[in-house]
């Protein structure tokens, strides 16, 4: 059984250009086919044509038991935003959040009034996380999962360079609960072997241990750069890094630890 950290639903599918509830239909369909157990929904409003994706992950949370959605925060958000029951925490994208601590630290106690330990999916570059590190301080008592590698957005040219590009995950993780997402490939290196991942993958096993990292298919977005297979799998260079139980954590237990089974 695998356990998904990365998927987005959107009513019209991520292009817009599908039925209603196609979307879901077809993760549906995948999670049968690859055995997929439980799914971290990151909800995303940061376009027009996204607007309402928080109700709609709230509409389908309700009927679809093995979602864990996130309710997304941007700076459109003129106030913190209530944390729903049906939703598991906060998606936040540094580009367009507002990063004011005092904001994370509202959305820390509101969060806590609905959920024991709240999530907070992040998107951000290594410069975005280190930008914002001293406001996300107000998560200190959430669960901080980065999405994407931490989008470093390119391979790595040496050992030492991919240190630095990871630096700010790792410095963050000395004072949050962080968890790094092992998703998107793609976003680092277009080879379908996800090689361009891999010294990256071999800084966070070093610095964080396979117990803090989680495979994501970026489902929808992921497959508009690779195949269904690839989408649904960890690659196999990254693969090879870990050990049979290890993989079993990235690509299950350690996310279900979080929402639970």
């Amino acid at each position: 059984m695998l356990a998904d950290a990365h998927i987005h639903l959107f009513r019209h599918g991520f292009h817009g250009n599908v039925a209603e509830h196609h979307e879901v239909l077809a993760y549906e369909g995948y999670r049968e086919r690859f055995g997929i157990q439980r799914a971290l929904v990151v909800g995303y409003e940061g376009q027009e044509r996204f607007r309402g994706n928080n109700e709609y992950l709230r509409y389908l949370a309700l009927r679809h038991p093995w979602m864990a959605p996130l309710r997304y925060v941007g700076s459109s958000s003129s106030e913190p935003e209530e944390l729903d029951p049906e939703f598991f925490g906060y998606a936040l994208y540094l580009d367009d959040w507002p990063r004011s601590r005092e904001l994370a630290a509202t959305l820390q106690e509101r969060a806590l009034t609905t959920v024991e330990s709240p999530i907070v999916s992040i998107n951000c570059t290594p410069e975005s996380l280190a930008e914002a590190t001293e406001s996300l301080l107000g998560f200190d008592a959430c669960t901080v999962v980065v999405s994407h590698f931490g989008l470093p957005g390119r391979p790595a040219t040496s050992r030492a360079d991919a240190v630095l590009r990871m630096q700010p995950i790792l410095s963050l993780a000395e004072k949050l609960n962080i968890y790094v997402k092992l998703s998107a490939p793609y976003a680092i290196d277009s080879s379908p072997d996800g090689a361009g991942a891999v010294t990256y993958v071999e800084v966070l096993l070093e610095g964080l241990g396979a117990d803090r990292l989680m495979w994501g298919s970026d489902f929808a977005p992921g497959l508009d750069h690779q195949t269904v297979e690839e989408t649904f799998s960890l690659a196999d260079t990254v693969s090879e890094l870990l050990t049979s139980s290890e993989r079993h954590r990235v690509c299950s237990s350690n996310l279900l630890g979080l929402i639970g089974h």
